[in-house]
Parts: C-alpha cells; structure tokens; sequence
C-alpha cells in the first residue's frame, strides 16, 4: 500500500529563486586538510566557520568553491562577499566618489580573481546578470538578514617597496626584519587624508606576506613594484594598481623633483580657468600636463606679474609682441595636472569642464583679461573672440546661473562678444570687483577698495601623472605595515638616488575586520545561510590601536557548545599552499625563527 507523503508544515522561508542551470565548476586537486574543510562547509548543520592560515593556504578561491557548489546544490540561492574597504571602520565610503558598487569594485577583485579560476566567462556573466554576487561593505549590513546565501568575509593584501623615514628612505624588508629583532625604528611620513597635510608618525607592526606576484606601476622615470591589489592614493580616491591607466594623477610627496606637479589651490585654479577664456593660451605637454602662458602689455604690467607672482612663476619682458610691435610682458606656468581635461592647442570650443568649474574669482580674471565697459560706464562687454558660437550659448547659460543676463553678438559682423545692460552690468560688477587687482580697477566704475585676499600657495602634496602598469608575471617577497592614526605611508622608488629620500607616492595599508563588524555580520545569518570568515590572525592593521576582531570572537565561539550550534574554526597551514612548491618554501622559510 502506497504510503502518503506529510504535509510540509514547517515556516515558510522567503528567498531568492535558485539557480536553473548549474554552472560547469572546475576541479582542484585539493590537500586532505582542504578536503576536509570542504566536507565540513557543505554539511548542512554547519553555519559558521572561522578560517585562518598563511597567504597561499586557497582560504578565498575554497570559500568560493564552497558557494558555488551550494548555488549549484540549490542550498543557497546567491554569495555575499564582504571585505572592510579601508575608508569603512574608521570613516564612511562616502567620502569616495561614485555609487557603491563603484566604491566596492576594487575591493570585490579577490572574488573575481577565484570566480574565473573556477569558471568559464559565459557562467560570471550570467551569475552577475542574475544578480547572484554581491559585494558588501560591514557598515552596509545592519538591519539585513540574509536566508538561503552563503557570506564570505574576506581580509586586504598590500605590496612592497622602499618607503619614506624621518630618517630617508628604507626598505620595508629592512624595517621588517629590525622590528622582528626589536631594534629602534624611523618615524614613517604618512599622509593625513582629513588635514591634506604630511606628517610623522610612528610604525606599530611589520611583518611579510610571503611571495606574491607583483607588477610595475610607471610614472615618468620611476618604477614601482607592487601587488596588483596594491592601493594607489589618486586624485579620485584609491586606486588598485592593476587598475590605473596613464593619464591616472597619483598623490605624492614628492618636491623638487623631476615630472612631479605642484597642486593648485582653488584660487591658482581660477586664475588658470580665467586666463584660459582671457588672455592666455594653454599647451599641452603629455597626458593631463599642461601649462599656462600668459601675454599682456605694458599697461597691465603690474597685473601680469600678479598673476605670475600667483602661479609662483618669473615674467618676462618683451620688446616688441604680435601685429603691433608693441612692448609686452609675458609668463609661463610649469606644468600642471587637470585630471582628465584636454585642452586644444588652438582655442574653438570652450570645453564644458572649463565652464562648469569656473566661479567668480575666475570670471573676475576673464573680465580683466578681455572685458570692458562703455564710456557711460552703464554697459559691459566681454570679447570671447575666440571661441565658437555653441561656446557663446554656454557661457551665457552660466552667467544666468549666477542670476546674470547677457547675450552674445557679433562685433563688426565677425567677432563674438557677450553683451550686459545696465542693470546687468551693475550686477556682474557687484559681483566680480572685490575680486580685481587694482591696475584693472578702470574696467569698472567702482572705486578701488581693499578686495579679496588671494592665495598663492600650493597644496601641500604633489602630484605625478601616471604611465600606466606592466605586468611582466613576477613573484617577489612583498610586506605590509601599520602606521600609527594614518592608513597609508609614502613610497619611493629604489632607483632615485638621493632625491628620493623624502618622496614618493601615498599608497594604503590594509585593514583587517574589527570585532563590532564581525558581530555584526555573523549575526546576519538568517534561514538556510553559511557565513565563512577567512583571516590570517597574525596580521592585525587597525586604525588608532583597535585590536583585529577576528582572533577574540572566533577564540570566543572554540569550545563543544559552539559546535552543537554549528559554529566551527579551521585552520590551514604552509602544508596547504597550492600556488607552487616555491611558495611553500618560501612561507615554511619564514616561519622558521631566526637564529640567535
């Protein structure tokens, strides 16, 4: 007799819809040890495993095996890969520019590293189609609960080079191997993100990450060898290595030396917009290097060097200039770095970048280079008669925005100017005027008072234009330090000489994930999920003195109750590296203690 099936009475569980077609997963050859871990993420009565061991050990590429057999199972229907993104414990992702998932991309790269070890192309893409891989960030979980995924938490890695000492530049294997031996170490130069300033600051831990494959970051006459995952300090935020393009402006301490650009402050900047659209021309000198020549005659003089005296540059005089022969005097800029912005050789189209940033300061700068008012006094006139008519339509746009009307005309059926009445007029000149020098005050009809007061001072850090990346498939020993209060220090290159003994470019550390964000996300585990935390316990780089997480809650859930609950720890050793047999040397190596 047939026996009937009973009811499903158990609580409904709301989840993603699971995976229609399994995706092809390669197979490894794995040690007993990772067989073993294997075994016991799959079974259903586990939850949680706390997993440590040396870099090589495959801690990231078995977490993903563990997912995606689970997708494939139909256990879990997507992977959660968290990692604390180093602006995450200590400040928010939103000081970075773009969305999330912008913010997250260089840190989601380890799972995509594994994701195409273990997979053909056409099965990532259609797992991120599906919006089966998402990528988190700690201070991004709380109030989530997750059913039916498996959260892989997962630790940064960083890269090797000489760095920048109150004392000069020293490798980070020599620091390494004094704080191991307990010998007196150099402060570190650290960049300070909040305060734009360079400071000192003490180291509290270096240590070696064994071999990793490395690459060489390009910037003019310098190499650097790093990781690939080696974070760059840029002018839009961090940047992987493996992720800068030339053209990319790294930050840098890097004064007086060759290819390096000085910063401008926002009003350098203004004055560079505004002679830009007035009296200057811009040259171009490589990828975002430009520089600024300015002419005027000899009535402006005192208004030149102003300006010269602000870009911090020499003029020069010149005895007869252009179609009229007429005295001059001139100055030009070095270089400076713009981003992305391109200028043409020969002024058209004003671009829209120009117009976008320029403010009062610099449309004060274009008015003294080409603008005037009428012998009434009562009407003003800007001479923009190089740029084309598209570029006349914006520039009135922006004196709207401003509460400004003009218009533009022809002058003399050929030239282009734009057109204020009188109320406009006086409008402009309320605005502008506090920001003129006092040789152009007979452009207005206001009389001269003491103004604003402009600055001429560079920024603080430097900037260096970047070549791009070679990737030549090398290994090297590369190492990581802790800097106290700053997450970052200043790399040198090997091959400067004496020049680069106080400079370089401001790269990040890494940071591993504190107790508060561990509990945060374990707790997340809902209905049918798995959390895997992978961690190497003996690196711990934490701002201001906060302890690593990882070590004190997995010791704190290590006992037979924990188990019963599901909650295991596991731990790989050099045994368990599978990148190559000179990986495992190098890490066993390492961890033999030195001889007295």
């Amino acid at each position: 007799m047939k026996k009937h099936k009973k009811p499903d009475q158990s609580q409904y569980v709301t989840q993603g819809e699971k995976i229609k077609d399994k995706v092809l997963i390669r197979e490894f050859k794995w040690t007993p040890k990772q067989q073993q871990f294997i075994d016991l993420a799959l079974n259903k009565d586990t939850k949680i495993i706390f997993v440590s061991g040396p870099a090589g050990s495959s801690k990231t590429l078995l977490a993903t095996y563990i997912g995606l057999t689970l997708i494939n199972r139909k256990n879990i229907s997507d992977i959660i890969y968290l990692r604390t993104a180093v602006e995450s414990a200590d400040s928010k992702l939103g000081y970075l520019p773009g969305e999330i998932d912008a913010k997250m991309s260089v840190y989601a790269t380890p799972l995509y590293d594994k994701l195409e070890e273990l997979l053909n192309k056409n099965d990532i893409q259609n797992l991120t189609k599906e919006s089966r891989l998402t990528m988190l960030v700690p201070n991004y979980i709380r109030g989530m609960n997750w059913t039916a995924k498996l959260a892989i938490i997962d630790e940064c890695i960083a890269g090797h080079h000489f760095i920048v000492t109150d004392t000069g530049k020293v490798s980070l294997r020599s620091l390494e191997e004094n704080f191991r031996l307990g010998k007196p170490l150099p402060q570190i130069k650290t960049f300070n993100e909040k305060l734009k300033i360079f400071e000192y600051k003490p180291i509290k831990k270096v240590w070696s990450k064994g071999v990793k494959k490395i690459i060489t970051v390009k910037t003019g006459n310098r190499k650097i060898d790093c990781t690939p995952n080696h974070l760059f300090l840029t002018s839009h935020g961090w940047k992987r290595a493996d992720s800068l393009l030339a053209g990319d402006i790294l930050i840098a301490n890097d004064e007086n030396a060759h290819q390096t650009l000085n910063s401008m402050n926002e009003d350098q900047k203004q004055i560079f917009l505004g002679s830009f659209l007035g009296d200057g021309s811009i040259s171009n000198h490589g990828i975002n290097r430009n520089r600024l020549r300015v002419i005027h005659g000899m009535q402006q003089n005192e208004y030149c060097e102003w300006k010269a005296e602000m870009m911090n540059s020499p003029t020069i005089g010149i005895e007869k200039n252009g179609y009229s022969q007429k005295p001059a005097i001139k100055f030009s800029t070095k270089c400076f770095a713009l981003d992305d912005f391109v200028f043409s050789d020969r002024k058209k189209s004003c671009p829209d970048w120009v117009i976008d940033n320029l403010d009062l300061r610099g449309i004060a700068i274009w008015y003294m280079d080409d603008g005037s008012t009428g012998k009434g006094k009562n009407a003003a006139h800007i001479f923009t008669c190089s740029f084309d008519e598209r570029s006349q339509k914006k520039f009135v746009n922006k004196f709207k925005s401003f509460g400004i009307d003009c218009r533009y005309e022809r002058h003399k059926e050929k030239y282009f100017m734009l057109t204020f009445n009188a109320e406009n007029t006086r409008k402009l000149l309320d605005n502008i005027y506090p920001y003129f020098h006092r040789q152009m005050s007979y452009k207005s009809n206001k009389m001269m008072i003491k103004g604003y007061d402009w600055n001429n001072n560079f920024l603080k850090y430097n900037q260096i234009v970047c070549d791009g990346f070679v990737d030549e498939n090398k290994s090297l020993e590369v190492f990581d330090m802790e800097v106290e209060d700053n997450h970052n220090f200043i790399i040198a290159c090997s091959t400067r000489g004496e020049h680069g003994n106080n400079s370089g470019m401001v790269v990040h550390n890494c940071q591993n994930i504190t107790q508060k964000e561990i509990i945060t996300i374990i707790t997340r585990i809902g209905k049918f999920s798995k959390c895997i935390l992978l961690a190497d316990p003996e690196q711990s780089d934490l701002f201001n003195g906060k302890a690593g997480g990882f070590v004190k809650i997995r010791d704190a859930f290590n006992d037979e109750e924990a188990k019963k609950q599901g909650i295991y720890t596991f731990e790989f050793t050099a045994d368990d590296i599978m990148r190559s047999e000179l990986v495992k040397f190098i890490v066993k190596r390492l961890e033999q203690p030195k001889p007295s």
